[in-house]
């Protein structure tokens, strides 16, 4: 499966439903020991998201409103997951299902030994095998495999240091930095409504894949 040269990459379509229907792909690339996980915009091509994680640590890049970088640094979570013995076919390869829950969510997930790696879409980690579909609960993160390749050479070392000497954020003081970016933007909204024009901003808590209370 893997070699000294050879690295898998796994490619997703994910659907993201928080407040719109949001299409993004998702790549996943493993040399069996390390993995970088990217999110972006289908039709943008813009990285949204990017997970550098091996078996000790996973350091994920987020942008704040001002479009500042910052690394949340955090060892690699075990998730436990419950798996079902029962196979079915699923994207022509038999896969088997597994749940768990992780960071606010309930997953799904059904995944092949086929492809004998680890490391998963996000940080759902820990399974013996690839995640071939995913969702929640909630129906908001929705991921389905769309292409397996092998890549030459690829160089994790190269991620790692671009991102490595980035700032770091503790996770939820940077979801707090964001909820507090979005109350101060509806209060300037409020403060240039005409005062004869009624309306109200909702404040909603902002959602993301991994949720904090």
């Amino acid at each position: 499966m893997f070699s000294q040269t050879k690295s898998l990459k796994l490619t997703y379509d994910i659907n993201l439903m928080f407040t719109q229907d949001m299409i993004y792909k998702g790549e996943l690339i493993s040399d069996g020991k390390s993995a970088i996980f990217k999110l972006y915009r289908k039709e943008a091509n813009d990285t949204t998201s990017l997970i550098f994680s091996n078996e000790k640590k996973t350091f994920e890049l987020v942008y704040d409103f001002k479009n500042e970088k910052f690394i949340i640094e955090e060892n690699s979570p075990f998730i436990e997951w419950n798996i079902n013995t029962n196979s079915s076919i699923v994207n022509n390869m038999e896969c088997l299902e597994a749940t768990a829950e992780f960071a606010g969510r309930k997953y799904k997930v059904w995944f092949t030994t086929e492809i004998p790696i680890s490391f998963g879409i996000f940080r759902l980690h820990n399974l013996p095998g690839a995640i071939i579909k995913l969702e929640d609960t909630t129906n908001e993160v929705v991921a389905f495999l769309d292409k397996i390749e092998y890549i030459d050479n690829y160089n994790f070392n190269y991620d790692f240091e671009q991102i490595k000497n980035t700032n770091r954020v503790e996770r939820n003081q940077y979801y707090k930095n964001i909820e507090k970016s979005i109350f101060e933007v509806s209060n300037r909204l409020k403060t240039l409504q005409n005062k004869d024009f009624e309306s109200e901003v909702e404040i909603k808590k902002i959602k993301m894949v991994e949720m904090i209370d």
